[in-house]
């Protein structure tokens, strides 16, 4: 969605990937700038490129569109301000097919707004390595930073998630309750030792927006489905449970404790956090004297 600053270098990026066996499909969410005319540009160029245009409806619908347009044994999300590195799929193809894994995660890149694809130097050392995880996807989130809830970062074998879709009613952070139901459904996953992903820390995302309305109902609306989805789950191991379990208060802290304090809520945000969070602690979403020391003080001066 108006990505005409970055959409070109995204493109070069995928373009020249050494594995060229691909389909790219772009999903342009009502753009009102000139990207739509950059898209049409590039679908002239190789007709590996697939655009399909929707009324503005946000993230979750628009990769809900990719989903059902998708024809490949795996699949990936790129987002049009960021990067990936030539051997992206080349690398990331060969370690998923060697223990026909789930899916694979790998390292990333952050790189600054202002970064272009010619000036990231692909020439960095890959490594050979990669982790595999069978039955132990809990032992793999406490393991890696790119073993979090981000679906960028990673490659998903189309038959394990062929009826996953995103909730169409959290509009932001949409990924994150999707990347609960990856953990799930995977039996076998690989994390693999390499940034093949460059993240753009851009001007208009979200983490830079600070907390408003809108966010607090889209988390309220994920922390509870977590909780009554993935959390409740009778497959999940004990450990499984606990490690969402404490991921969940460690999430709920950090957005309704420590980002809502720096930030200086309004009256009425402050406000609407406060209910927020009585009623996911009566809910029992919210346990807070399971949070470590320091932070259930925090919970008892709020």
């Amino acid at each position: 969605y108006n990505s005409e600053k970055y959409i070109m270098d995204c493109a070069e990026s995928i373009l020249k990937q050494t594995h060229t066996n691909f389909e790219w499909i772009i999903v342009d969410d009502g753009s009102t700038d000139n990207t739509a005319s950059l898209l049409e540009t590039l679908t002239k160029q190789d007709k590996r490129i697939k655009v399909f245009n929707q009324k503005n409806q946000g993230a979750a619908t628009a990769r809900n569109t990719g989903l059902e347009q998708r024809t490949g044994e795996f699949f990936a999300f790129v987002d049009a301000d960021d990067m990936i590195h030539p051997l992206f799929l080349e690398l990331s193809l060969k370690a998923i097919n060697k223990d026909q894994a789930d899916f694979i995660s790998f390292n990333y890149r952050e790189v600054a707004d202002n970064c272009s694809y010619k000036q990231l130097s692909n020439t960095h050392q890959l490594l050979n390595n990669y982790t595999f995880y069978k039955n132990s996807w809990a032992h793999y989130m406490s393991a890696s930073k790119s073993a979090e809830l981000t679906i960028w970062n990673k490659l998903y074998r189309t038959a394990v998630f062929k009826n996953l879709r995103f909730n169409t009613e959290i509009r932001l952070a949409e990924d994150l309750l999707f990347g609960w139901h990856v953990r799930v459904l995977s039996k076998t996953l690989v994390h693999l030792h390499n940034e093949l992903y460059y993240y753009r820390s851009s001007e208009t995302s979200i983490s830079r927006k600070g907390i408003t309305k809108e966010l607090l109902t889209c988390m309220n609306i994920y922390f509870n489905q977590v909780y009554n989805e993935i959390a409740l789950n009778k497959s999940l191991t004990p450990l499984e449970q606990t490690f969402v379990q404490d991921s969940l208060n460690n999430h709920i802290f950090k957005t309704y404790y420590k980002e809502a304090k720096s930030k200086n809520l309004s009256k009425e945000l402050d406000n609407l956090a406060k209910e927020d969070l009585q009623k996911l602690q009566k809910s029992g979403v919210f346990t807070p004297s399971s949070l470590p020391l320091k932070r259930r003080i925090r919970t008892w001066l709020r």
